[in-house]
C-alpha cells in the first residue's frame, strides 16, 4: 500500500503543486506533467458535479462536500476541496482506507508554510521550500508510505 501522488488546485483550476511519489519509470504514463494536471482536474471537476446531482439535498451540517474519494481496480483518488476552493488530491494504492485526515493534515502544512509566507502569491505554483521540505518529510513519515 502506497502513496503514488499529490496534486493541489485552487477554485479556478491552476495546479499549485504536483509531486508524483513510488512510481518506476515504466509505470510513468508518457503524458507530460500538464496534461496529467488538467485530466485530474478535469475527472474531478466532472465527478463533483456528476455526484452533487446525485447526492439529496440534505447533507450532515458537518459534511460541506458530498464527494471524497473513488476507487478503481489500480488506484484510489482521495480528495479534500476547503470552504476556499482549494482542492487536495492524493492517489494511492487502492487498498489505502479514506485519508481524509492525511489531507487536513496537508492542508494545515499549506496554512502555516504558504499562505502565511509574506512572499507567497496567491494562485501560484508553490515554490516555497520550507513547506516542500515539511511535506515531504511528513510524507515520508507516513506508515503506509512507502
Amino acid at each position: 500500500m502506497t502513496i503514488y501522488g499529490l496534486y493541489i488546485f485552487n477554485r479556478e483550476g491552476t495546479c499549485l503543486l504536483n509531486r508524483r511519489y513510488n512510481q518506476s519509470s515504466s509505470s510513468t504514463s508518457s503524458k507530460s506533467a500538464i496534461q496529467q494536471q488538467k485530466l485530474m482536474w478535469g475527472l474531478l471537476y466532472s465527478l463533483k458535479d456528476f455526484v452533487k446531482q446525485l447526492t439529496p439535498n440534505t447533507l450532515d451540517e458537518n459534511e460541506q462536500e458530498p464527494f471524497h474519494s473513488f476507487t478503481t481496480s489500480e488506484y484510489k483518488v482521495h480528495y479534500l476541496e476547503t470552504p476556499h476552493g482549494l482542492r487536495i488530491v492524493l492517489t494511492s494504492d487502492p487498498a489505502l482506507p479514506r485519508l481524509h485526515e492525511t489531507l487536513g493534515q496537508i492542508y494545515k502544512l499549506y496554512v502555516e508554510y504558504v499562505v502565511k509566507n509574506p512572499l507567497y502569491t496567491l494562485g501560484q505554483p508553490i515554490q516555497a521550500p520550507v513547506f516542500q521540505a515539511r511535506l515531504e518529510g511528513w510524507m515520508e513519515s507516513l506508515p503506509f508510505f512507502k
